[in-house]
Parts: structure tokens; C-alpha cells; sequence
């Protein structure tokens, strides 16, 4: 097998258990069972496991065979580069911003008698988009497609972009089939491309909004400027388990915080 075969590989198995938990309707199948919250915590275990594998490949393979793209005409190299550093911002805002954002807030209603409260207009980055976490990780791979010093690390980009990009329908549907008019009024509020809601917010940002994109941009700067050789290393593994990471933990909050919501109820 080539590097760049066992890195597609890695990204089928991560993909096709993610994809069929979260979009299969098996979680309306076993969550009588189990429960939403027992569910969640397969879905996470499972998570856990595919993605390890990648990260492994990877980490194993992802300087091995042939080389990549690697453009360095300057202009492209700085267009590619600027396109991280926005997407890099997309991609932290979504994670601090998740506890707020209407996946969390419905999660945390399942079960409780708050399911038909409108959700509140958009806030902070979900003026710009209603997805930032995904446009921005979107954004990052599709630049480091051309920038990646091997061809394996491109194809590893390759499955995060196109990962990225089915995630945004899947999570739409998914939230509009569970809940309806509460998340289909929310997404005539919101757009998925950048900035396409502008128009339909009457409202500014708030000196809230600014502060808190202010802090999102300088916790992108260290995060991916100043600790960019951390991610790097590994083949970029790292960027891939400070994922893994976070997603864990903001999981497990979201369990935590749902079973205290239904204790209070």
C-alpha cells in the first residue's frame, strides 16, 4: 500500500463510522435503549477509536512517497496562507463559541420541556456564519492541499476538506429534522457562507462581539502562528489530536451539563 493509500484508508473508516452514526437515524434506533446521553458517549468512544487510527497513519506515513503540491509562487503562497489564517480564526471562534451554539443549546433541551423556545437571532460569529468551526477547517485544508510538502499530507487534507464540507448539510438536516421550526427559523437568520446574512440582521455587533472576536483572533495568532511548528511535527498529527481533544471534552461537558438540565427540570 502507498502512504497516500493508507492515509485514504484511515480517512474511509474514521468517515463511514462517523458519517452512519450521526446520519443513518441509527441514533432514533438505539437511543430507547440507551438513552440520548448513552448514545452520545458511543458515538464519542467510536470517534475516539477511528480517529486514533488516523492520527496513527498519518503520524506513520505522511512524509512517505511522493511529494506534493508545495506552490511557492509568492502571491499563491500568501493567498493560501492569509486563507489559513481566516479559516484558523473561523475554526477557534467555533470552539469557544460552542457552549452558545444551537447544536449544544438543543442537545442540552433533549428531554426537558424547553423543545418548542424559539432559539435566540444569531450572536457573535454566528453573524458571519451559522458553521464556523466547519467553514473554517474547510478553509484551513483547502489551503494546505496545494501547501503540503507531500503528497500523503495532501490526501489527508483532501478527507478533512470533504469532511468538513458534507458536515455542514448533515448537521443542518439533522438538527431540522429533530427540532423542526425552532432550528428552521434559526437557519433563515443565519447563512453558512460567510457574511451571506448581513443583510437580514437589523441589529450591530454588540462591543461584546468585538471583544470576544478580538480574543478569538489573538488565540488563533498563538495557536496556529506562534505554535505552528507543534503542528507540524507528526506530520501535522497534532492539529488533528488538539481536535480529538477538545472535541472529547466539549462532548463530555455537553453530557454533564444535559443530566443536570433534565435533574432541573
Amino acid at each position: 500500500m502507498t502512504p497516500s493509500f493508507m492515509i485514504l484508508f484511515a480517512w474511509f473508516a474514521f468517515a463511514g463510522t462517523h458519517l452512519w452514526m450521526s446520519a443513518s437515524g441509527l441514533r432514533e434506533r438505539l437511543a430507547p435503549h440507551y438513552g440520548h446521553m448513552g448514545f452520545t458517549l458511543i458515538y464519542l468512544i467510536v470517534t475516539v477509536l477511528s480517529l486514533s487510527i488516523l492520527i496513527a497513519s498519518l503520524a506513520l506515513y505522511g512524509d512517505q512517497g511522493l511529494a506534493g503540491f508545495q506552490l511557492t509562487t509568492p502571491f499563491l503562497l500568501w493567498s493560501l496562507r492569509i486563507g489559513s489564517a481566516v479559516g484558523a480564526f473561523l475554526v477557534v471562534t467555533g470552539l469557544i463559541g460552542y457552549p452558545k451554539s444551537p447544536i449544544a443549546i438543543l442537545a442540552r433541551r433533549i428531554g426537558t420541556s424547553q423543545n418548542n423556545n424559539p432559539l435566540r437571532p444569531p450572536t457573535g460569529i454566528a453573524r458571519i456564519t451559522r458553521h464556523p468551526f466547519f467553514v473554517g477547517l474547510a478553509l484551513i485544508s483547502l489551503c494546505h492541499i496545494f501547501l503540503a510538502s507531500s503528497l500523503a499530507i495532501a490526501t489527508f487534507f483532501v478527507g478533512l476538506f470533504v469532511i468538513s464540507a458534507l458536515g455542514i448539510p448533515l448537521q443542518d438536516r439533522k438538527l431540522r429534522n429533530r427540532w423542526a421550526a425552532v432550528y428552521a427559523r434559526y437557519e433563515q437568520q443565519s447563512s453558512t457562507l460567510p457574511f451571506g446574512s448581513l443583510h437580514k440582521q437589523t441589529d450591530k455587533p454588540t462591543t461584546k462581539d468585538w471583544i470576544s472576536w478580538i480574543i478569538c483572533l489573538l488565540v488563533a495568532i498563538a495557536l496556529f502562528g506562534v505554535f505552528h511548528p507543534l503542528w507540524t511535527h507528526a506530520n501535522g498529527a497534532g492539529f488533528v489530536i488538539l481536535i480529538l481533544i477538545y472535541g472529547t471534552l466539549g462532548t463530555v461537558i455537553g453530557i454533564v451539563k444535559g443530566l443536570k438540565a433534565r435533574r432541573l427540570d
